[in-house]
């Protein structure tokens, strides 16, 4: 699916080369297929050229004797590593840049009509586990500690279910807060960000790429298809042995 051009004199099949397309192939699930890549050429003078991608998955990189793609090369700054995790959820993707971490976390299912409880309107989400999800003016005024239980446990969720109230920012901006079951509310949960940006991209809310801010920190959500991916910075707490 991806159709690329180069230049005569860069046809070729180096390691350099292949970095430097794989690279630019991975932009559009770094940042969501409406991003335009924008690279500088000092050998053509191409300030602030702009190559779109077209779609997810499908990339169109033009280099037509000005853009080469040793230029892609000089521009390409990070570098990853990619792997499979099996989960009880199936084999998920794992992506691990130089500072961040992007995780697949499956396909998002919304299980049918929204309910009414404790004054909120709940639309009920699977990532793999169960979410109940309400928009409100203002999570930050929810009351979470006394609302969240008596979600969890209503009869609706035979199996309890997470709660999460988010606030529309923007287009690609949510602010969440989650209860999450038999926990209590949480500084962060990744599911529970995924359900939130694929209701609200379902509902016209928002895009499929979204930044959620959560107690925690930020989280970048974005739905490809059905599928959800997240992706954070990872850093090491404290290591230990048992």
């Amino acid at each position: 699916d991806e159709a690329v051009k180069v230049a005569p004199d860069e046809i070729g099949d180096s390691a350099e080369i292949v970095a430097a397309l794989e690279w630019m192939a991975g932009y559009s699930r770094r940042y969501g297929p409406s991003e335009v890549a924008a690279f500088r050429s000092g050998e053509q003078a191409l300030t602030g050229a702009a190559f779109p991608l077209l779609s997810d998955r499908r990339y169109a990189v033009l280099m037509d004797g000005q853009w080469r793609v040793r230029d892609l090369a000089e521009a390409r700054t990070e570098t990853s590593d990619e792997f499979t995790v099996e989960t009880s959820a199936g084999p998920l993707r794992v992506e691990v840049g130089q500072s961040t971490v992007r995780v697949e976390l499956g396909p998002v299912e919304a299980l049918g009509d929204s309910v009414d409880l404790a004054g909120y309107e709940l639309v009920p989400i699977l990532v793999g586990n169960p979410h109940a999800v309400a928009f409100v003016d203002d999570c930050y005024a929810v009351p979470v500690e006394a609302v969240g239980p008596l979600i969890e446990g209503d009869p609706h969720y035979p199996e309890r279910t997470n709660v999460e109230f988010a606030t529309v920012i923007g287009r690609d901006r949510i602010a969440l807060r989650v209860w999450e079951r038999g926990v209590g509310e949480t500084l962060a949960c990744g599911t529970g960000a995924a359900a939130a940006v694929a209701e609200a991209y379902r509902s016209g809310r928002t895009g499929p790429s979204v930044t959620v801010l959560l107690p925690g920190g930020e989280m970048a959500v974005q739905i490809v298809d059905t599928v959800a991916w997240i992706e954070g910075p990872a850093t090491v707490v404290f290591s230990g042995a048992l």
